[in-house]
């Protein structure tokens, strides 16, 4: 039985209003958590549709806004890029900006008992199959229905671990040693949390993992010796995965550079970014190995067979969706503190 959760409803809906979508500090979301049976011709349309179902919600240290982020199942290792769904900020000075602070500021939810009719139906459908349960069984799912049926106490919440899954703890921990098992070089899983309809048709049973492929252009995290200085640093790279390397979980690129100093600038006068392959001036091939943890995302580079673009242009959409995985990356950075 679960006694007590937080108010979400209040966290997601704060002026109350009755209709969600109304809500005047949250975006009108779909497929959060839910599907709007009004907006489905028939049932058939909830069959095998792909939904992540974990959530979790933070201030991004870069922004300073409430963000939230998902996953599918427990067994994926990384949180979603973040997705801004609030319209306004919320750290002020009457509000914490500390993560646990923030979440400790959620109340309960109210606790609503069971109408005496649903009651009602319990007890009658508890009788007709209670011939196939053991006396033991059934005078448990009876206490159960008796529990639901009184308003039951107000319990303080506890966020343990910073709200982390049972099944996110000790990942590295474990004394167990098995043939290792080569998976796929994952990057974070696409953000799934506002699909329109026909997004969220196309997706239907499928899943939402995030593989990187032989082909894709990548957004990386470069890797810098000490030896370069702070000034001639860039915050990302560009490149074409030439091969997969599973024993390391790294990937083989052909880089692509850029002359521009602040590549992820959004300001309205930035010229978008162009990339072009890099040439070696005293031998090398242009390649090197990236990191799967330092790839950011795949970008939406087109071109056929083995005729490599000549140059990458970064768009503001690509560069936003680099953003939203570094603040996912400061907010575990902020969880893990």
């Amino acid at each position: 039985m679960i006694d007590c959760v937080a108010d979400f409803k209040k966290l997601v809906n704060p002026d109350g209003q009755p209709h969600f979508a109304g809500a005047a500090l949250v975006k009108r979301l779909e497929g959060l958590c839910t599907l709007r049976p009004c907006s489905i011709q028939s049932h058939a349309n909830f069959m095998g549709t792909t939904s992540n179902l974990h959530f979790r919600i933070a201030i991004d240290p870069i922004t300073d806004r409430a963000a939230i982020q998902n996953k599918q199942t427990t067994d994926v290792q990384d949180w979603s890029p973040v997705e801004y769904v609030w319209t306004t900020e919320v750290s002020n000075d009457a509000t914490p900006s500390m993560f646990r602070d923030w979440l400790q500021d959620l109340k309960a939810a109210e606790s609503v008992p069971i109408t005496e009719k649903r009651s009602d139906e319990l007890h009658k459908f508890l009788k007709l199959c209670g011939w196939r349960l053991n006396p033991e069984h059934l005078l448990t799912l009876f206490e159960k229905v008796r529990h639901m049926e009184v308003l039951r106490i107000e319990l303080p919440l506890h966020w343990r671990e910073g709200g982390q899954f049972t099944a996110e703890h000790n990942r590295d921990d474990d004394d167990d040693y098995d043939e290792p098992v080569y998976q796929p070089i994952m990057i974070r899983d696409s953000n799934c949390i506002i699909l329109n309809r026909a997004a969220r048709v196309e997706l239907q049973g499928e899943s939402l993992a995030n593989p990187v492929q032989i082909g894709n252009f990548i957004a990386y995290r470069p890797f810098y010796t000490d030896d370069i200085s702070e000034t001639d640093r860039k915050p990302i790279y560009v490149g074409v995965v030439t091969a997969l390397l599973f024993q390391s979980n790294q990937v083989q690129i052909k880089c692509y550079r850029t002359s521009s100093k602040d590549p992820l600038s959004l300001a309205a006068n930035a010229r978008p970014p162009v990339y072009s392959p890099f040439r070696p001036i005293r031998g090398g091939s242009g390649h090197e190995d990236v990191r799967g943890k330092d790839i950011f995302c795949i970008l939406p580079v087109e071109y056929e067979g083995d005729n490599l673009p000549s140059k990458v242009t970064l768009t503001k959409p690509m560069k936003r969706q680099i953003m939203k995985v570094i603040s996912a990356e400061a907010i575990d950075n902020a969880v893990a503190e």
